[in-house]
């Protein structure tokens, strides 16, 4: 079971969208007529006890290509990019340039940084129904030696570089999709 916020009046859960009344009225075949009021919600999950996670993510270009990754997140088959938890010791950046070397072999550094991009936010349900804020802040690096990409992680299937018009199409997140698009304006 899991949750995911696609706007503040739609939550996902059971792959079933359920519209939030919070008290107001909502038009219930906008949400395929299952609508449950605010309450109800808070009763099958504990808003109250949601962990905040910072994540820090590597969008890594070289030769008009993308460092992407192939992964197992929660039991389902995702492409993304490098990205992980900060450590208390580390700056934003150190974390992506360590997250992207542990989990694809690639050596970046702060020479190749090109700008910060534009953090995002999301919220998602654990399968043992813990609330997770998190907020992922992306970093923008360019290499001109694509190295070489190896999964370094268990969960991880494959790294490759791949054409950006491949991955904005094969993507799994529409929030990543922007980042890069609006990354490479």
């Amino acid at each position: 079971m899991y949750i995911n916020y696609v706007e503040q009046t739609q939550v996902l859960i059971n792959k079933t969208i359920i519209g939030i009344a919070y008290n107001k009225p909502i038009d219930k075949s906008q949400f395929g007529g299952y609508v449950m009021i605010k309450n109800s919600v808070e009763e099958f999950i504990n808003t109250t006890d949601v962990k905040n996670e910072l994540s820090v993510m590597a969008v890594v270009i070289c030769n008009n290509r993308i460092l992407s990754t192939n992964e197992i997140i929660y039991g389902k088959e995702t492409i993304s990019l490098p990205k992980g938890h900060k450590e208390d010791n580390e700056s934003i950046i150190e974390t992506a340039i360590r997250e992207c070397f542990e989990e694809t072999n690639i050596v970046i550094s702060e020479k190749h940084l090109i700008k910060e991009l534009t953090p995002y936010c999301y919220e998602f349900l654990t399968p043992s129904n813990k609330l997770i804020r998190k907020t992922i802040i992306p970093f923008l690096f360019e290499v001109d030696n694509e190295g070489n990409p190896i999964p370094k992680e268990a969960r991880m299937i494959s790294v490759q570089w791949m054409k950006i018009e491949d991955f904005l199409e094969n993507c799994s997140y529409e929030s990543v999709k922007k980042i890069v698009q609006n990354a490479l304006l």
